[in-house]
């Protein structure tokens, strides 16, 4: 059996990042360090898991969770590290699947992702690349 890594065009849906960055917390907030990934007005501190990383390692990570490509066109992308609690846990599955309540819960945390980072998250279609390990 061979084993080989393929480069693909994947089309579909995904959120372009575009704007510069300016973090500030959610009204009702404390820790202004965290990014909460939420649909809700007030996350709870005290729940979901999380993780933290670069930009870039936050924006895969919100693409895992919702099956969604995030596609970085900040023109300067702030370095070092960033913090976040992801809170999606009851909204993934429809989220995933494109339902209307899913499509509802994407909208509001994508909206409050704005509200945390000052950037604009646009969804739209593109071609982008996909590496697939493929056994032969």
């Amino acid at each position: 059996m061979m084993i080989e890594l393929r480069r693909l065009l994947f089309v579909g849906g995904v959120v372009v990042v575009t704007g510069n960055w300016k973090q500030s917390p959610l009204p009702g907030v404390k820790d202004e360090s965290l990014i909460y990934l939420t649909v809700d007005d007030a996350p709870d501190p005290n729940s979901g898991g999380g993780s933290s990383g670069s930009l870039d390692e936050l924006f895969a990570w919100l693409g895992d969770s919702v099956r969604l490509r995030f596609v970085n066109e900040i023109p300067v992308t702030p370095t070092g590290t960033f913090s976040w609690r992801d809170q999606l846990g009851p909204h993934k599955n429809a989220m995933r699947q494109a339902t209307p309540a899913g499509e509802k819960a994407m909208l509001r945390l994508l909206e409050n992702f704005a509200r945390q980072s000052g950037l604009s998250l646009q969804s739209e279609e593109r071609s982008v690349e996909v590496w697939r390990i493929v056994a032969e």
